[in-house]
């Protein structure tokens, strides 16, 4: 969904003063006040436009200036929002910025402030957890610690917003019968929202759910913009709940899953969930889908980047999902798509087609982290198939490479051997190790697979999609789409 914000309506009658001012004769001399007021209105009239770069340079001339003026903190708060939605983001001086005006009880924009303020916490977060990747162990973990303070944070700031808007509808009161909900209602539900990617991300999946539960229940939420991306938040914490009845009914409202951002993203999600429930069949068609609706998307991109190229000069969000679609990595969720797809097979006895899907895997994605357990699998087909030295070829390797796995490559390797040299007296190690069989957590019809199962595993969690501020989470819970 996108999160194009609704305004002020300040900021759409923006200039107007200051165009009748202009229209006089050159020799009128322009005073102070109407000087600072054309200023204000030609930065607020090209943020209207989106023009985040003369917008915001006008906002921190009138800053600069005018810091005394009575309308500085609508400039300072219209700099903020720059910042925040702008191409050139800097969440730490909007920070700065919005907690001066939050303190104002008299400020007249002080809800949006709050809810703005919660959106530069959150990105500071984000900012820390991309900061983390690629750094040793103790910088990462001190990092993921400050990113879940800023969560936190950010959760706070929503409710505060969330209090602030509700409060200004009990003057206005909220008509049922509308199709769309009042304005302040409709931040309202934004404020509601944005805490439940938050706490996601601070795997608060209890609390999250709570959040989002409104966009299942609550009449005024059912009607909001924003309803899709609270189901898909109620969605991803019953799944991480492992509560896959609620998971199913919220993410399959979705469908047809065309939501930007994170709408291919919730449809793995689903997939994710028949798969938890041993429903194969759907698990499989969503799985699918989630490779095909990507593939579908790359190509459009670039007749997008034709067709809209007025709007890829304006808008960040749009501009960013075209070149993460152009240029970017294949999303971790399309590739573990594909993996589950050759799980699906093997599960389902077709030993030769997840062979094959499984190594289509490992040449697509070699730095995958499931690239272990895709050649365990391998491993696995190829002992079903009785393909013993191939399979002997493929697990050796493995035996020390995962501790967690190593038991389950002994057992496979054994299996293996023994198929080589099935005299046990011969080959007493290989009947040892074959007759040691781990554990399995496999349950329902079809080969037995030893391996855990995936659905609480960490790449399912990864804040994805999520999305960038003005988004709401995009690939959610993965890394900014911005």
């Amino acid at each position: 969904m996108s999160r194009s914000l609704p305004f002020r309506r300040s900021l759409f009658f923006a200039a107007l003063l200051g165009l009748a001012v202009g229209a006089g004769p050159a020799r009128a001399q322009v005073t102070p006040d109407q000087a600072a007021e054309m200023l204000l209105n030609s930065a607020r009239k090209a943020y209207n436009e989106k023009n985040f770069a003369f917008a915001g340079g006008k906002f921190r001339e009138f800053v600069g200036k005018y810091a005394g003026h009575k309308d500085a903190p609508a400039a300072r708060y219209g700099l903020a929002l720059v910042l925040i939605e702008g191409f050139d983001k800097s969440y730490a001086e909007a920070r700065d910025l919005l907690q001066g005006l939050v303190g104002n009880k008299d400020f007249a924009d002080r809800p949006f402030a709050l809810y703005y303020l919660g959106l530069a916490q959150r990105g500071l977060g984000l900012t820390e957890l991309q900061l983390a990747e690629g750094k040793a162990p103790p910088e990462v973990q001190q990092r993921r610690t400050v990113a879940a303070q800023r969560f936190g944070e950010a959760a706070t700031f929503f409710a505060q917003a969330f209090d602030a808007f509700t409060e200004r509808l009990k003057v206005q009161g909220d008509p049922k019968e509308a199709k769309e909900l009042p304005a302040n209602l409709e931040w309202a539900a934004r404020a509601r929202c944005d805490p439940a990617e938050v706490l996601l991300r601070q795997s608060k999946f209890k609390e999250s759910q709570a959040a989002a539960a409104a966009f299942v229940k609550d009449s005024f939420a059912t009607r909001s913009q924003c309803r899709n991306q609270g189901l898909y938040y109620y969605g991803y914490a019953s799944l991480l709940m492992k509560d896959l009845v609620q998971a199913e009914k919220s993410l399959a409202l979705l469908a047809p899953f065309s939501a930007p951002v994170f709408g291919n993203h919730a449809r793995y999600l689903l997939a994710r969930a028949h798969h938890a429930a041993d429903d194969r069949t759907e698990a499989a068609a969503h799985y699918d889908g989630v490779i095909g609706d990507y593939n579908r998307a790359k190509a459009e991109a670039g007749k997008l980047v034709q067709q809209e190229a007025k709007r890829l000069q304006t808008d960040p969000v749009f501009r960013a999902e075209l070149e993460a679609l152009l240029k970017g990595p294949v999303p971790d969720h399309v590739a573990r798509s594909q993996f589950y797809l050759g799980v699906l097979q093997y599960e389902g006895g077709k030993f030769p087609d997840a062979r094959l899907r499984l190594s289509e895997f490992l040449k697509q994605f070699p730095q995958s982290p499931l690239r272990t357990e895709a050649e365990l699998r391998i491993g696995f087909c190829q002992v079903q198939m009785k393909e013993y030295a191939d399979a002997a070829k493929t697990l050796t390797p493995l035996v020390e490479r995962e501790a967690r796995l190593s038991d389950q490559v002994l057992f496979w390797l054994g299996k293996a051997q023994a198929g080589l040299a099935p005299d046990v007296v011969a080959n007493p190690k290989g009947h040892e190790q074959a007759g040691s069989r781990p554990r399995s957590t496999h349950s329902g019809p079809g080969p037995r697979s030893t391996l855990p199962p995936r659905r609480g595993h960490a790449g399912d969690r990864r804040p994805a999609p999520a999305r960038s501020p003005e988004q709401g989470i995009g690939q959610p819970l993965q890394p900014d789409s911005q």
